[in-house]
C-alpha cells in the first residue's frame, strides 16, 4: 500500500516504477516471475489522473495512438467501495464523539444538516466537525454547522481539494463550462460514456450522478465555484455586469432582505430588462448572485439548493447572523407554472423550519409584471417580487 498518490504524481520515476509493476504482473501470469499479490495507491484521485495531470503540466509526453487517461499499466480492477458518507454514517461518528464530550446535540437532526452541506465527501464532512470542535466551541447546532461550512469557505490558507478544483477549472475550459452550465445557467446533462468532460468531472468528484444526471457534487463545491466565476466576472466584465451596493440593506447587523429586493428591482429594470430575452434567461440566476455577493462578504454568506436547479428555479438560502432567508428563484411561465412554485417554496419552508419566504420570479413576457407583495398561504408568509 502507497499511501499519499498524489504527492508522487509530478516523478516520471514513479510512472517509470509502475511500468515495472505492469511488466512483472504480466510476466508472472506467463509464470516467468514474482511480484506482489495485489497494488493499493491511496490518495484523493483515479489513478488515470496521474499521467492525465502529468500530460497537462509537460512532463509526460503521449505515444502516438496513447490514450491519456488510461491507467498507467492497464491492469488496474474498479474500486466500487462508495467512498462518501450517508447521514446515518456521520450519525454514527457523532454518536461515537457525543459519548465523549456529552454536547447534548441533536445527533440526527445535526448529522443531516452536515449531509446537506457536504453531500458526504469525507474531507468536508472532517473539517466541518473539526471547526466545530476546535473553533466553535462545540456549537453542534444547524447554526454552528453553517458557521463551520462558512469558516472553511472563507480560509485564507488553501486546501490541496481546493486548490486542485480551481486549477483545474483554470486549466480545462470545457470542464469550467460545463460547471457553469449545470450550476447558473440550469443545463442538465446525463451521463453518456465516452464524453471526455463528463469523465474528467466525475473523476475529481467535481460532480455526481442522481438518477444518471449529472450535478455538482455538493453545496460548498457550489459555492465555491458560483464565487469564483462572480470574481471572474468583475475582472473580466465580459457579459458587462454592473454592481452598485446600497449599504442601508445592512442595518444594525441586520440584514433587510424587503429592501434588498426594491433595490435589486430597481437595479435589474436599470440595466438589464432590455437586454436579449436570451441571455436574461440563461444569465437570471448569475445577474441575482452577482447582486447579492458584495452585500454578504465578511457577515452573512449563502448557499445553493443543489437538488432544486433547473432551467426553470432555483432555491438560494442566506444566511446573515441568525436570520436564515430562504428565496426561490423562477422564470415565469404561467400562473400554475407559479403556483407551483409556491407549493414547492411552501413544502421548502416546512422542512427547514422556517415562517417566511420570498419567491423571486423572472417575467419575460413583452408585457411584464412588476410585483413586490406579502401573501400567506398555508399559515407561512411569502414575499412575492416579480421583475
Amino acid at each position: 500500500m502507497i499511501d499519499e498518490v498524489d504527492k508522487a504524481n509530478d516523478y516520471r520515476v514513479f510512472l517509470d516504477f509502475l511500468n515495472t509493476l505492469r511488466k512483472k504482473y504480466l510476466a508472472r501470469a506467463d509464470s516467468i516471475d514474482h511480484t506482489f499479490h495485489s497494488v493499493i495507491l491511496a490518495g484523493v484521485y483515479d489513478i488515470k489522473n496521474i499521467k492525465l495531470k502529468m500530460i497537462s503540466d509537460g512532463l509526460y509526453h503521449q505515444a502516438e495512438g496513447e490514450r491519456k487517461i488510461n491507467s498507467p499499466w492497464n491492469i488496474a480492477i474498479p474500486f466500487e467501495v462508495e467512498m462518501s458518507f450517508c447521514a446515518d454514517e456521520i450519525a454514527g461518528m457523532l454518536t461515537e464523539y457525543e459519548k465523549d464530550y456529552q454536547t447534548g446535540m441533536d445527533i440526527r437532526d445535526i448529522s443531516e444538516e452536515i449531509y446537506q452541506y457536504t453531500s458526504g465527501y469525507p474531507f468536508l464532512v472532517s473539517q466541518t466537525c473539526k471547526h466545530i470542535h476546535e473553533k466553535l466551541n462545540r456549537d453542534w447546532t444547524r447554526t454552528g454547522v453553517a458557521t463551520a461550512v462558512k469558516l472553511m469557505i472563507e480560509d485564507p490558507i488553501p486546501t490541496t481539494l481546493f486548490d486542485d478544483l480551481f486549477k483545474n477549472i483554470n486549466n480545462n475550459k470545457a470542464l469550467s463550462d460545463l460547471l457553469y452550465d449545470i450550476l447558473l445557467a440550469g443545463e442538465k446533462y446525463r451521463f453518456v460514456k465516452g464524453v471526455d468532460v463528463i469523465d474528467t468531472g466525475l473523476r475529481y468528484a467535481f460532480i455526481r450522478m442522481i438518477n444518471q444526471e449529472i450535478q455538482i457534487h455538493n453545496k460548498i463545491f457550489e459555492v465555491l465555484i458560483t464565487d469564483y466565476f462572480i470574481e471572474m466576472e468583475k475582472i473580466s466584465r465580459s457579459k458587462a455586469v454592473k454592481n452598485d451596493v446600497a449599504f442601508e440593506v445592512l442595518q444594525n447587523g441586520k440584514f433587510n432582505i424587503e429592501l434588498f429586493f426594491k433595490k435589486f428591482n430597481t437595479h435589474y429594470q436599470a440595466n438589464y430588462a432590455n437586454r436579449d430575452i436570451k441571455f436574461l434567461e440563461r444569465e437570471a440566476a448569475f445577474l441575482f448572485l452577482f447582486f447579492l455577493q458584495p452585500y454578504l462578504n465578511g457577515n452573512g454568506h449563502y448557499f445553493l439548493e443543489n437538488q432544486a436547479k433547473s432551467g426553470e428555479r432555483m432555491d438560494v438560502i442566506i444566511i446573515y447572523g441568525k436570520e436564515e432567508f430562504i428565496i426561490e428563484l423562477k422564470l415565469w411561465k404561467g400562473p400554475k407554472h407559479h403556483a407551483s412554485g409556491q407549493k414547492q417554496l411552501l413544502g421548502y419552508l416546512q422542512k427547514r423550519r422556517v415562517d417566511k419566504g420570498y419567491l423571486l420570479t423572472f417575467d419575460f413576457r413583452k408585457k411584464r409584471e412588476q410585483k413586490h407583495e406579502w401573501i400567506e398561504i398555508d399559515g407561512k408568509a411569502l414575499l412575492e417580487v416579480q421583475v
